[in-house]
């Protein structure tokens, strides 16, 4: 669970944006940035090249939420971005609290 938070603060700071910021500037973009990459480090709690298919969803739908909520001032509701932030998160907490497989020695 030592990863966990690097899962959950990028999803806050997507919602918090999302919801209270009309239009983004460049520091907003940055903050983004820097939360996206957070959310890509929660890779670290898996050995290399074996993912879950709950890690990998959830990673795709935060690729998801990104891309809208980096185009929600033109083309998204700020609406079907939390649609998706819910999304993600159900992914996230099915990778966090599903039960791993563990690994045979090979």
């Amino acid at each position: 669970m030592k990863y966990s938070w690097l899962y959950i603060l990028p999803l806050l700071i997507y919602a918090l944006l999302n919801n209270t910021v009309e239009a983004f500037s460049l520091v907003y973009y940055l903050l983004l940035v820097a939360a996206f990459f957070a959310f890509r480090l929660a890779k670290l709690r898996y050995p290399r090249n074996v993912y879950p298919w709950t890690a990998r969803a959830a990673q795709l739908s935060f690729y998801a939420t990104t891309i809208a909520l980096l185009l929600r001032d033109r083309f998204f509701d700020a609406l079907i971005v939390n649609g998706l932030l819910a999304l993600t998160l159900l992914f996230v907490l099915l990778d966090l609290f599903l039960p791993k497989k563990e690994q045979s020695p090979s």
